[in-house]
């Protein structure tokens, strides 16, 4: 039931109430309080002529103001019981649909849900569920929403709420990781005019992984293929002045859009002119034992800045001055005072991860770009960003394609090469279902690794132990645990090619293998031929058509440098200057890059998604994507 006819109904009370307070008005003593004037205004404003008829879309609630739902909560607590159960159900749906969650749950407290018509206990249940979200509790939402469907079809005349029932469904595909289900669930669940969810409609696109739009927003005309499409030309825009210009072109085609008639916070300077350096200091060991990877980094900066301005329509960094920084020369201390002197306003670098602890030390006070990441322990300067080829994003990815492929438990196989620790490391912290840590101390015991992992020697020791029993050989096939459903291989390509062998002797080869870009990273194809259809996690520009890579390869022959990720951090360095004034901490906003999909975090870190490639004849291909 609406405010409205609810007021029409009642009207007679009411009146009866308004001519009293009318008398009490009268009174030079009488007051008011705040509560009874809105009623008072409200009823004195409405007629039963003038009350719009009562639709049956309940999306129609959103337009409840605080004072209706107010006035809704005042006569309920003076109402019969039917009534007072209905009135108080209404009143926390309403509040519901204005993200007012602590007043929903106390108004839903308030119901006595055996007083409930039959026809309104549907809804009632599915509101139930949305409060269990607002209290944290998607377990009980799903049950709720299980019991739902199972037992409470709408067939008693009031039609579910289908807007409810999408958001309820999108809050636990969040909670499931599912970001793409949870920002399609919300689009439907988008009431106008208002479009409340369009923050957190972005925010899970934001989170959803930025492979994702090509499969959502592909030539269509839907509201949702809008939103995907939206994102899909911002993740691919290098500088912010092409973002402006991505956003105004989607923006020309799709005006009646609901991001279009009320954009997301996040998106909101990007209407706005928008700071741009004019003078990036880039720091790096250009002399030296480091000093190919600091020209490496230098040369794929100056290759994506030469590609950038090369497209006369969008020419990010005309006007823009580079100068160069060796750290081997000075001391840090030393090194910065001369960037600040030079008249720098954005500096990238250092690329050593000692040299970036001290830096951060100086507290800079000019925005600064370094290239790898500090400890944990370290608080980042305020200015600082970090932008690296951070192993654990390797081993995030790793996670989440193993949850989108179903993977439930897993065998981890490691070494104790530092990065093969903090790889696994990052598993452990990230995975919740059951694994096996097994580690290996060099290729002599690798076999004898897997073998401990799989449990075959627990079952030759059973063999040797009916042989005894039985005083003569028994036919006997050792069998492998058959509990897992994948492993993972923190190893380098020559400990992989040794790994292969020792899972098919232990009967593994047939679970799904899957590793790090330290695999491949210069493997000749004869060695690739060995790991046949191993899933590694691997930089974009290697799996998809990148004009940039092929303009460094032309130059610098990538395909064997073991410097080649350096390039593509060089070449993200500088997309990442030129959209640093849009750039969203919330780890949302998101700009396929060379070296993966980048988002920054609350602290100042990127983080980076990588894309997927299966080994086959002697190569990486890109792998299909899975949606999550």
């Amino acid at each position: 039931m609406s405010v409205a006819v609810f007021l029409c109904r009642e009207s007679t009370h009411l009146k009866n109430r308004v001519k009293n307070h009318e008398k009490k008005c009268a009174n030079p003593g009488s007051t008011l309080t705040g509560a009874t004037l809105v009623c008072l205004i409200i009823v004195a404003s409405w007629g039963c002529q003038s009350i719009p008829r009562q639709t049956s879309d309940p999306a129609l609630a959103i337009t409840q103001s605080e004072q209706e739902i107010l006035l809704m909560l005042d006569r309920a607590a003076s109402s019969p019981a039917d009534l007072a159960a209905s009135l108080f159900y209404q009143a926390a749906a309403a509040y519901a649909d204005l993200a007012r969650q602590r007043e929903a749950i106390a108004a839903f407290a308030r119901i006595e849900p055996g007083w409930l018509a039959r026809s309104e206990l549907a809804n009632y249940q599915l509101l139930n569920a949305q409060i269990a979200l607002f209290n944290n509790d998607p377990g009980s939402a799903e049950r709720l929403l299980a019991g739902l469907d199972e037992n409470l079809p709408a067939t008693s005349g009031t039609p579910l709420d289908r807007r409810r029932y999408d958001w309820v469904q999108g809050q636990l595909c969040a909670a499931q990781g599912a970001y793409v289900c949870a920002a399609n669930r919300l689009i439907n669940a988008n009431p106008g005019p208002a479009f409340p969810y369009n923050d957190l409609i972005w925010s899970y696109m934001g989170r959803a992984s930025g492979y994702a739009v090509a499969y959502q927003g592909e030539n269509g005309r839907s509201i949702a293929s809008g939103w995907w499409q939206l994102k899909a030309q911002l993740l691919h825009s290098h500088s912010a002045r092409e973002q402006q210009r991505a956003f105004a072109t989607w923006r020309a085609e799709w005006r009646d859009h609901p991001a279009s008639q009320r954009l997301p916070l996040a998106l909101q300077n990007i209407t706005r002119e928008v700071w741009q350096p004019q003078h990036i200091g880039l720091m790096l060991p250009l002399s030296g034992g480091l000093r190919r990877a600091g020209r490496a980094v230098r040369d794929g900066f100056v290759a994506a800045y030469l590609a950038a301005n090369a497209d006369s329509q969008d020419r990010p960094g005309a006007d823009l001055q580079v100068s160069f920084y060796d750290t081997q020369s000075q001391p840090m201390a030393q090194l910065y005072e001369r960037v600040l002197t030079d008249g720098v306003d954005l500096l990238i670098g250092p690329l050593q991860k000692e040299l970036v602890t001290r830096l951060n030390s100086l507290n800079p006070e000019i925005p600064t770009l370094v290239l790898n990441y500090l400890e944990t322990s370290d608080v980042p300067a305020a200015n600082l960003l970090q932008l690296g080829l951070a192993i654990e994003d390797e081993a995030r990815t790793i996670g989440q394609q193993m949850q989108a492929d179903g993977i439930e438990s897993l065998l981890l196989l490691h070494t104790y090469e530092e990065w093969s620790l903090r790889a696994k490391r990052q598993l452990e912290r990230q995975w919740t279902g059951p694994v096996t840590v097994q580690s290996f101390t060099d290729l002599r015991t690798v076999t004898e690794s897997v073998g401990t992992a799989m449990n075959v020697a627990a079952s030759l020791a059973r063999k040797q132990e009916l042989n005894a029993a039985f005083k003569f050989d028994l036919e006997f096939l050792p069998r492998a645990r058959g509990d897992l459903d994948g492993i993972v291989a923190l190893v380098n390509n020559v400990e992989a090619n040794a790994l292969v062998p020792a899972l098919r002797f232990h009967f593994a080869n047939n679970l799904p293998v899957y590793a790090t870009s330290q695999v491949v990273r210069g493997a000749r194809p004869a060695q690739l031929s060995e790991l046949a259809n191993f899933r590694v996690s691997e930089l974009p520009w290697y799996l998809f058509d990148d004009p940039l890579y092929e303009a460094i390869d032309e130059s610098f022959g990538l395909a064997a440098n073991p410097f080649s990720s350096l390039y593509a951090l060089g070449a993200d360095a500088l997309r990442v200057s030129n959209t640093i004034a849009l750039l969203d901490r919330s780890g949302t906003t998101q700009m396929l890059g060379s070296t993966g999909v980048l988002s920054l975090t609350a602290d100042g870190r990127f983080r980076r998604e990588l894309t997927w490639g299966v080994i086959r004849r002697s190569t990486v291909q890109a792998m299909p994507f899975v949606s999550h």
